[in-house]
């Protein structure tokens, strides 16, 4: 049969029972058509089992749009998901944050080392060592190194709440040189060094210019001076880990997030143990993370003590309580907590199109009539003014603040003028 080739679908079988007879142009584009078709399905069964492999998630996005799914592509610039109604992508600079559906637990490890970068990302690790201008630190089952210039301080024991405050000072009083923060008694006390280098066993700096080493036991933290930091800009995301990592890039292969910091540290995370991805640097600005402007506090029967009214002022991602805002059995991260009468003004410089709120009196006074007045302005225009009590439940607030240059929210008495007036503004952004 000139010019033709017989072909079979069954190459094992001398004797093939099903064969086609076709010419050589033919079996070029079957033979393309064949590797086309179980590729294409090769890679839909791939895809589909990365997918399935992993948790779900609840992604929103700045323009409120929400989507629950699995991953299938993540990387700096785009989220792919798998959702019951078929992929949807997402570009990373449209996204809000991401949660997985299920609790992550991440497992306490027996760290003794806590370190911060200067780009605000916390590390905990089982052993630090430094040298030659760089820290090695043993943390999320990997070596870290990191360059001095981006360590921002180390702590190597717990503090009580006394040592916390003095710990505090230590960092303010860092400038143009390092610290090295060592125990007097029960108090911290610290000294100007020059960090050279750190083991096991000892720490050595150099003082007025000779070098000294003290052993590990007898030092509690060291604290990097950084005169000049870098111009780090906004992290693309910050992932919650149990500790904030601020990331630069990040790419999610085999189950592993793949990640650089803002100060250029390398990471690999695995999936399941991130618990959320705040991408909302520099695209929005939550009101618990922040000071007003302005805040003017009065109680109903005044006049009040300082101190009264030091514990009646409104409190930042906590109740009016202290505790985790909750409103109808959902708890909330972010948010304020307010007691009226509380007057509230940050300013915003005509650089924020909305803002959003979830309105409503907090659980640990449920059932107990709270009952208040809320009013929040733009500028001299009011956007919302209406009674919020416990009958009402969870108020969400979308409010235009387009060119506005000053917010202000104002917590007003209500009808039982002030008793169980525990107000929530969760979410408060």
């Amino acid at each position: 049969m000139k010019g033709r080739v017989l072909y079979t679908l069954d190459q094992t079988v001398r004797q093939p029972r099903n064969w086609l007879f076709l010419s050589p142009r033919a079996v070029l584009g079957f033979g393309i058509a064949l590797s086309l078709v179980v590729g294409s399905s090769v890679y839909g069964h791939a895809r589909r089992a990365v997918a399935h492999a992993q948790s779900q998630f609840i992604v929103q996005t700045l323009n409120g749009d929400e989507a629950i799914g699995q991953i299938i592509l993540l990387d700096d610039r785009q989220l792919v998901l798998a959702t019951s109604e078929g992929d949807r992508s997402f570009a990373v600079d449209s996204l809000l944050q991401m949660t997985p559906t299920e609790r992550v637990d991440t497992p306490a490890e027996n760290t003794g080392v806590e370190v911060q970068l200067i780009d605000g990302t916390q590390l905990t690790g089982t052993e630090l060592t430094a040298g030659d201008g760089r820290v090695r630190l043993k943390a999320l089952a990997q070596d870290v190194v990191i360059p001095f210039r981006m360590m921002a301080h180390a702590r190597f024991r717990k503090f009580d709440d006394q040592q916390t405050e003095q710990w505090k000072g230590a960092l303010q009083a860092a400038d143009a040189s390092d610290l090295i923060v060592v125990r007097a008694g029960d108090n911290l006390d610290y000294l100007d060094v020059v960090i050279q280098a750190v083991t096991p066993d000892e720490v050595t700096v150099q003082v007025d210019g000779e070098e000294r080493s003290l052993g590990r036991e007898r030092v509690d933290g060291l604290i990097f001076a950084n005169p000049n930091p870098p111009q780090l800009g906004n992290p693309l995301c910050i992932l919650d880990i149990g500790l904030p990592i601020h990331v630069r890039t990040l790419k999610l292969t085999d189950q592993r997030l793949t990640v650089r910091t803002q100060s250029g540290i390398s990471l690999a995370l695995p999936l399941g143990s991130i618990r959320g991805y705040d991408f909302s640097a520099g695209k929005l600005m939550y009101l618990g993370d922040v000071e007003p402007d302005v805040m003017n506090v009065v109680k109903f029967l005044g006049p009040a003590f300082p101190l009264e009214l030091e514990m009646h002022k409104p409190r930042r991602n906590q109740s009016p309580d202290g505790q985790p805002i909750s409103i109808q059995s959902q708890v909330y991260r972010k948010g304020l907590g307010i007691r009226s009468k509380t007057e509230l003004t940050y300013r915003l410089r005509g650089e924020y199109r909305r803002f959003e709120a979830i309105a409503g009196i907090d659980d640990e006074v449920r059932g107990r009539g709270g009952h208040v007045q809320l009013i929040i302005r733009g500028d001299d225009k009011v956007l919302f003014d209406e009674a919020v009590d416990d009958s009402r439940g969870a108020v969400p607030l979308t409010l235009d603040v387009s060119g506005v240059n000053r917010l202000t929210i104002l917590v007003d008495f209500g009808e039982n003028q002030g008793f169980a007036d525990h107000l929530d503004l969760a979410n408060a952004r």
